[in-house]
């Protein structure tokens, strides 16, 4: 053994490099192995979670190693909701399958993995181990967050998510991730977090990235060296987040939701008023045409270009010689007693809307009672026991007239329920199961004794204003009378128009007679007086000149302006169910401003409403089987808009049951304004959580836009003298643009202090309309279509800001998700 010979030397060497080999190829295996497992982790069931796809192996002889090739979803939003044409990038989605159901998944809080090695556990030392506790998760431990993603989604915008199935190798994905990416489209993510609820905190363009937070959970970017811009999605373990609607007791009638061509559109600063979508250039023509307040005023009517026709005036001449022989034969009087008693007609843009007409009162007979008076005077005064027996006959019927309270005091009678005996038969039956919801005569909380003098105080100065404004109304027929006959000349302006800022008035009109004075010395020659008229039709039309450049100067910066969505559209866009995700919050006045617009107007209805006409829905009553109808109605994917929209047409009535009262303003039964909660919730100036009472404020704003619908079709409106239907827009962006200051003010609500600074400015906002000389009808119309502006502007302002979105959303990202 002292030494080996060769043949035993070169065979132990054999052997060793033999076992060398043999080592290296084990640890080649094992390292595939290892590497095979790792791909295979990246792809398993539980990263994929209940998407379908994940990877099979593929045996490479050449390379001895398994090729993981694996399938994976593709998600993206349905592909027609994004335009193709410029300025917009169309869709490359490939999606044509609906989202699978990824709903909660009810299992153990430990996920147990499958094994395919069955024989692996016998090797191995079990301990014992706890049961796992059954608890219900939004999310499987382990999954990919592209799969959390599509269960966080899947409620908001399950039916708008579209995937197809795409092919990876596993080598090709970067060692450094713990899951398999899915490659998508950043405003596909954007869009579908935006109906979410989410909230944009930071993006950019140039840098590819974006940050987004809500109730769901929270997406973060990051960039990778080799994929680009990465997406990751955090979920928050919210039970309520698929089933929360607020605190209205309805939910939509669909599972999924959608994402509709009307809500993604005002995503890219794109509105749509009465049905028609209107982009930049749209919105600054009809705001050319009609952009300013014009104070009605006798003879100053508005001519359009093809009314100016001779006969076309004289009609309208004939019409107005109509109008007061009717008046003077009592006539109109009759008609409008008619119009008491007939009913509105529904439009077919409405929808299933039901008007219950409140109790006849009893102050409606004592006319008929001081005429049978008045033509009795002689039978009165010889038989007084008669009548005195025969009045009770007549004033207090037992069968027909409900008993009323007497009209100094508000009438305590319920609006739902005493009018339902002649039509309850296609009422539902549930409306007898809870009547302390449905009733609404209990007393509100806030109408306490200050209430009701603030009640007080603003009723005696609205009288003083109509008082006020039929005083004018009585000097004008006089003047008009007075110009008739020719006594005095007409005080008034020529006709002017609307839609120019040039002179209104003929030039040769505004020269100045001048007699030739005797002047004494030399007298101009001919040739010098013709030079001094060539002279000065130079110098006229240089001065014509520079008023035109002027002219053009000023349209062009005005016209810079009219593209913006302010209060002109804000007050007349149509309303719908989502989330509300705009570019026009900088359009929009502060929180403050708001608030205070709120707290104004409220004092100002107190003049026109009482506790019966203004109604406010506490959480107890936001059962009411009318917000039910509504709702359920603006879930099909129904819409309103008010009737002095653009090409408004009557304007819509939302579905549900509108609760009829009388007020003074008007002469017909109207709809009572019903408002959400309290008082002291509307005046509140904290802002609300969008995804609490996003669905609540847009019912709110659908019964106002069917009030506004309702009531702009009544006759004090559509006839009345100040033409609101065609004006509003304007005298809201006025009134905006004249009490933004004041009503940023009011900082303080009449319960903590500001009461008297709340009753000037809303003082103030009334002398303001009684000054452009509107009727009681019309100032409560004004008021009305003021609080939906606001109310529209806190939506706005509570719902996320697209403004730093516009690129992406316009040119698209590509990303992956991991």
């Amino acid at each position: 053994m002292a030494s080996m010979d060769a043949e035993t030397a070169a065979a132990v060497a054999a052997l060793v490099v033999a076992l060398v080999a043999m080592f290296i190829a084990i640890a080649q295996a094992v390292q595939q192995y290892f590497i095979t497992g790792q791909l295979i982790r990246l792809c398993d069931s539980v990263v994929f979670g209940p998407l379908p796809g994940q990877g099979r192996r593929i045996w490479q002889l050449s390379q001895f190693r398994f090729r993981v090739v694996y399938s994976i979803p593709q998600i993206s939003l349905d592909s027609n909701l994004w335009p193709d044409q410029p300025p917009h990038t169309r869709s490359y989605a490939i999606g044509r399958h609906e989202l699978p159901p990824v709903e909660k998944i009810e299992g153990s809080a430990i996920t147990s993995i499958e094994e395919d090695h069955r024989w692996l556990p016998r090797f191995r030392h079990r301990k014992p181990q706890r049961q796992p506790q059954k608890v219900t998760s939004s999310q499987r431990v382990g999954e990919a967050s592209w799969v959390s993603w599509c269960r966080a989604i899947q409620a908001p915008c399950g039916d708008s998510v579209r995937f197809d199935f795409v092919e990876y190798d596993a080598d090709r994905c970067p060692p450094d991730l713990v899951t398999a990416p899915m490659q998508v489209s950043m405003r596909d993510i954007v869009i579908m977090g935006l109906m979410s609820g989410m909230e944009v905190t930071s993006c950019s363009f140039h840098e590819k990235s974006i940050s987004m937070q809500g109730d769901i959970g929270t997406i973060t970017s990051s960039n990778h060296p080799v994929l680009g811009p990465l997406l990751h999605f955090a979920p928050r373990y919210n039970e309520n987040m698929y089933s929360s609607y607020g605190t209205l007791p309805v939910s939509p009638t669909k599972y999924r939701g959608e994402v509709t061509g009307r809500w993604l559109s005002r995503t890219w600063n794109l509105c749509k008023v009465a049905g028609r979508y209107l982009n930049s250039t749209a919105r600054r023509t009809v705001r050319r045409l009609d952009d300013r307040w014009l104070g009605q005023q006798t003879q100053r009517e508005v001519f359009l270009a093809d009314e100016g026709k001779r006969w076309q005036r004289a009609k309208r001449q004939r019409q107005r010689e109509a109008d007061a022989q009717a008046k003077d034969d009592g006539e109109r009087a009759d008609r409008s007693k008619r119009r008491d008693f007939e009913p509105l007609r529904p439009y077919p843009q409405d929808g299933d809307w039901v008007l219950e007409m409140p109790p006849e009162p009893r102050k409606e007979r004592s006319p008929n009672l001081q005429d049978e008076r008045d033509s009795h005077r002689t039978e009165r005064q010889c038989g007084k026991q008669k009548v005195k027996a025969e009045i009770p006959k007549i004033s207090k019927p037992k069968d027909t007239t409900p008993e009323t309270s007497p009209p100094g005091a508000p009438s305590r009678q319920p609006t739902v329920d005493d009018v339902a005996d002649d039509g309850s038969e296609n009422r539902p039956d549930h409306r007898s199961q809870r009547p302390d919801v449905l009733t609404i005569e209990e007393k509100p909380p806030s109408l306490d004794f200050d209430t009701k003098e603030r009640m007080r105080i603003a009723k005696e100065r609205q009288a003083e204003r109509t008082a006020k404004i039929e005083t004018i109304e009585k000097d004008k027929a006089l003047v008009e009378e007075s110009v008739k006959r020719g006594a005095m000349a007409s005080p008034y302006d020529l006709d002017r128009l609307l839609l120019t800022e040039k002179p209104h008035y003929d030039p040769k009109e505004k020269e100045v007679d001048q007699s030739p004075s005797e002047e004494k010395g030399p007298r101009p020659t001919p040739d010098e007086d013709e030079a001094r008229e060539r002279e000065e039709e130079r110098q006229r039309v240089r001065q014509q000149r520079d008023d035109e450049r002027d002219e053009r100067h000023k349209s062009h910066v005005r016209s810079a302006y009219l593209v913006n969505v302010d209060a002109y559209w804000l007050c007349q866009m149509d309303i719908f169910d989502g989330f509300w995700a705009t570019p026009w919050v900088e359009f929009c006045m502060t929180d403050a401003a708001l608030t205070g617009a709120v707290t104004a107007i409220l004092e100002a209805f107190l003049g026109f409403l009482d506790e019966n006409s203004l109604v406010y829905h506490d959480d107890r009553e936001l059962s009411v089987f009318s917000f039910q109808e509504t709702a359920r109605w603006m879930f099909r994917g129904n819409y309103t808009y008010p009737a002095y929209a653009h090409n408004a047409r009557g304007g819509v009535i939302a579905a549900g049951t509108y609760h009829g009262v009388r007020i003074p303003a008007f002469q017909s039964v109207i709809p009572a304004l019903e408002l959400l909660y309290s008082y002291e919730w509307q005046v509140d100036m904290n802002l609300r959580n969008p995804a609490r009472y996003c669905t609540q404020q847009n019912v709110e704003l659908m019964r106002l836009d069917s009030w506004l619908s309702y009531v702009g079709r009544t006759h004090e409106i559509t006839h009345g003298r100040s033409k609101l239907l065609t004006q509003m827009p304007s005298l809201i962006l006025l009134m905006i643009h004249d009490f933004e200051l004041d009503f940023q003010h009011l900082d303080l609500s009449a319960r903590e202090g500001g009461l008297q600074d709340i009753q000037g400015v809303a003082a103030d906002l009334m002398d303001f309309l009684a000054d452009e000389e509107l009727s009681d009808a019309e100032q409560l119309y004004a008021l009305v279509a003021l609080l939906r502006t606001i109310k529209v502007c806190q939506c706005v302002m509570m719902g996320s800001d697209t403004t730093s979105l516009r690129d992406i959303l316009l040119k698209d990202i590509q990303v992956h998700m991991v």
